[in-house]
């Protein structure tokens, strides 16, 4: 009887697990991906880990990311919707960029 209970919740753990793994497989559809870089206005010099926050037209935060230590920043967020895209550093100003409804936007240079 113990055999038959543990071979049992051993199939299950393995059924839930599959199943996880299969969920976060799925692609997500219209997902948006934004990426860029971040550059000082004075200078051209990359701005290092400087921070990236999408927000919806409500002002409330959809997602972000840093920008890495060559300047460059990407994120994927969710699908059709609107917003602004916030790039802000420790010494400037805060840098707001309206966002299209499109699946993918690029910033070749983002000046602070």
């Amino acid at each position: 009887m113990m055999k038959m209970k543990t071979k049992l919740l051993l199939s299950a753990a393995i059924l839930t697990f599959l199943i996880c793994i299969t969920a976060n497989a799925q692609p997500v559809p219209d997902q948006k991906m934004i990426q860029g870089t971040i550059l000082d206005a004075s200078n051209h010099e990359p701005v290092p880990y400087a921070h990236i926050a999408v927000m919806d037209d409500d002002s409330l935060f959809i997602g972000g990311t840093s920008s890495d230590p060559e300047d460059h920043f990407m994120l994927t967020t969710l699908p059709a919707w609107k917003g602004l895209l916030a790039v802000s550093y420790v010494g400037y100003n805060t840098r707001w960029i309206p966002l299209p409804v499109t699946t993918e936007k690029s910033f070749p240079e983002i000046l602070l």
